[in-house]
């Protein structure tokens, strides 16, 4: 037997009906309403490997794959892909398969790929393998093929290695059902898949068929059914001026929507309601998350399929009986610099920090937050215990060697170059529609820069160490100052790595047809999460809802030992842990007096300075006011390289944050300006036009009347 009907076919069926198939067959042995269908069993795609001879030259050119070789990976697949379609389907399979469509009664079927590795709890497989809708007696047989073939694309292949799963046996059923020509389609998660809040469920609905949201050309409406109350607890309607349809002809066409119709919601409540508790039963009978497919005709909602959740994020606030508050709370902090670079920069150093900093340091980095202590005010935040401990090392090391500090500036100076060399071939690929190439490409540059982060993090604190000691080691002007040259270029460095990346991700977004800026996938994921992206374990509309929630509620980053935790997006705990930091940032920038602040002097020239204050917050204020600066005394929050053409002709330097060897700092010693740093409020006591007087040995600024 080499076709079996659906009802005959159980969840136990998956070696012979693959994922997709048992799945299927699975509900509608439960009474879910699933379209009919029939299943074309893993045995005939053996039986035809077998009889056309066609296993050991597959098997040969499988094994000769080299993963990393994206030329590689896309040769065997081509060759594969030749093999499958040149041989013809064995009478005895064609004339089974005919006879079951013909069961059917329908003109029309939908034909899905099913691998039997597919919709495991640890591998979903979802957009690997290939569906063919409206598909017709005529094409019927060659569309099987091509679900065959769809085993070996690069991007299965790809995700085989990715799964370790390159010497696992796997075969490929395929499913058939009766065409469903749905009015309205979507998805749902029967756990909220960004809160993972298991008493939440999303639904996702737009017109026409599903294909158009599941390949990302949409938006469609978003609906948040809470599970326990079966009320709706939010409605986010999109507009949808297109959907997919059968044309006449039997194909998929895309239609205008009728202009009255667009901004109509897509279910009506009483469906929402309805079909929620659909989804809630089919995931009490497996027992697990479930990301569900589904299709409404004629006022029915059927299943096409149902996979297990794969890919949800790690946000459970509690862990080992310690909540991430309390864990916080614990612990002393000490405040960094504002970070204004994305997140997923800011997560690469995470990743690096545990394996490199490691094996050079014998223990880890200190453990650091991404605080948002004010709207679009987000905080670098450090273990003070843990980070006096990683000090002290970098102390031992460079009073014992300094030149240990030129050694790493040159590791890192070789590898920003050979980023470089990347960065400019992944902007060129990107440019030629190169997908797998770019990827490769991305991930390449990725891993580099992590490498590049720990040795930052390396470099900064030697840095600070050295410049703090330097009075007790001799001949070292040499090496501070090849510190300072590394310090002031690894910025521009960094953006125009940046650059490309972003180039990357314009090509993305068109590619994908998504329609929001390519810097938000920077600003708002994770390394992690984009990679996850890249490799199909996170489809696009994951993406999207991450980013619409982060981007509306804000985010909280951890980089937190023996937490697993990455991320915090839910709204009270966010404000909670914010609202905690705030108030020990208020403790920390109490001043005596309005008129005087101090700060730590990064240079200095044993003498009192007066002069009129300009406040330059950010780049854009620098751009707007640069004319403006020179004889004045610049007051920051921080300065960048982007201040270094106007810094020499500034009377003196004061910045809210920074030490010893921040960029305000380097900058001050190279061109000998009064510098004066971590004042913490400078900003925020002074304003442009304020005539103050300095104290450049003690770090004492005043206000005082000209």
């Amino acid at each position: 037997m080499y076709v079996k009907n659906l009802k005959k076919i159980t969840i136990n069926n998956i070696k012979e009906a693959g994922g997709k198939g048992a799945s299927l067959g699975e509900m509608m042995r439960v009474k879910i309403l699933v379209p009919h269908g029939f299943v074309i069993l893993t045995s005939a795609f053996e039986r035809f490997l077998e009889e056309k001879d066609l296993n050991v030259k597959i098997n040969a050119i499988f094994n000769s794959v080299d993963c990393k070789k994206i030329h590689s990976v896309e040769g065997a697949a081509e060759k594969i892909k030749a093999l499958i379609f040149h041989a013809e389907i064995p009478n005895i399979i064609a004339h089974e398969i005919e006879r079951s469509f013909q069961t059917l009664k329908s003109k029309f079927v939908a034909v899905r790929s099913s691998a039997t590795a597919e919709d495991s709890v640890n591998a979903a497989w979802a957009g690997q393998l290939d569906t063919y809708l409206n598909t017709t007696k005529k094409d019927l047989l060659e569309n099987i093929k091509k679900c065959w073939a769809s085993l070996f694309t690069p991007r299965a292949i790809f995700y085989r290695f990715d799964k370790k799963m390159q010497k696992q046996k796997i075969s490929v059923a395929v499913v058939v059902q009766k065409m469903i020509q749905s009015e309205v389609s979507g998805i749902a998660f029967s756990v909220h898949p960004v809160t993972q809040d298991k008493n939440q469920m999303v639904i996702e609905a737009g017109f026409g068929l599903g294909e158009a949201i599941v390949s990302g050309q949409i938006t469609p409406d978003s609906y948040v059914v809470e599970k326990n109350t079966r009320k709706i607890l939010d409605k986010n309607i999109s507009k949808q001026r297109k959907l997919i349809t059968r044309s006449r002809a039997g194909n998929n066409e895309w239609q205008i929507i009728l202009r009255k119709k667009q901004e109509q919601q897509k279910l009506s409540n009483k469906e929402i309601l309805n079909l929620a508790k659909l989804i809630m039963k089919i995931e009490s009978h497996y027992g697990f998350p479930v990301d569900v497919e589904w299709a409404k005709e004629q006022s029915r909602f059927y299943i096409v399929q149902s996979r297990p959740i794969t890919t949800l994020p790690n946000i459970n606030i509690i862990e080992n009986n310690q909540s991430i508050f309390n864990y916080i709370k614990s612990q002393a902090w000490f405040f960094g610099i504002r970070a204004d670079e994305s997140l997923l920069f800011y997560s690469a150093r995470r990743n690096s920090c545990v394996e490199y900093i490691k094996k050079e340091y014998g223990i880890e980095f200190a453990e650091t937050m991404l605080i948002p202590i004010r709207e679009n005010y987000p905080i670098r935040v450090f273990n003070l215990q843990q980070a006096k401990e990683f000090h002290a090392i970098s102390k031992k090391k460079i009073l014992k060697n300094p030149q240990i500090l030129i050694s790493y500036v040159k590791k890192n100076n070789l590898l920003y170059r050979e980023i470089e060399t990347y960065s400019k071939k992944l902007i060129v690929t990107a440019k030629r529609s190169d997908y797998l190439r770019s990827i490769w490409l991305f991930n390449k540059i990725l891993s580099l820069y992590e490498i590049a982060n720990a040795q930052f993090i390396i470099i900064f604190s030697l840095g600070l160490k050295l410049v703090e000691n330097k009075n007790k080691l001799k001949n070292i002007k040499g090496i501070i100052r090849e510190h300072d040259i590394w310090r002031n270029g690894v910025a521009f460095k960094e953006e125009a790595m940046g650059k490309s990346l972003i180039c990357f991700f314009k090509f993305l977004t068109k590619r994908k047809k998504l329609r929001f800026d390519p810097l938000f996938l920077m600003k708002f994921l994770t390394l992690n999460e984009v990679e996850a992206w890249l490799n199909k374990k996170l489809t696009d509309v994951e993406i999207k809802r991450v980013i619409k929630l982060r981007k509306e509620c804000g985010f909280i980053y951890l980089n937190l030992r023996n937490k697993k935790q990455e991320i915090i997006t839910e709204p009270t705990e966010i404000m909670k842990i914010q609202k905690y930091f705030l108030k020990l940032d208020k403790e920390s920038k109490k001043t005596k007096s309005d008129d005087e602040i101090t700060g730590q002097v990064a240079y200095g020239l044993n003498k009192i300075l007066k002069g009129v204050v300009i406040v330059i917050k950010d780049r854009l204020e620098l751009k707007n006011k640069n004319h403006l600066i020179a004889g004045k005394i610049l007051v920051a929050i921080q300065t960048t390289p982007h201040y270094i053409p106007y810094i020499k002709g500034v009377k003196a330097i004061i910045t809210d944050e920074g030490g010893l060897t921040c960029h305000a700092a380097i900058v001050a010693r190279e061109f000998k300006k009064p510098c004066i740093v971590g004042t913490k409020i400078a900003t925020q006591i002074f304003k442009t036009g304020d005539f103050v007087e300095i104290n450049t040995n003690k770090g004492i600024i005043r206000k005082i009347k000209m």
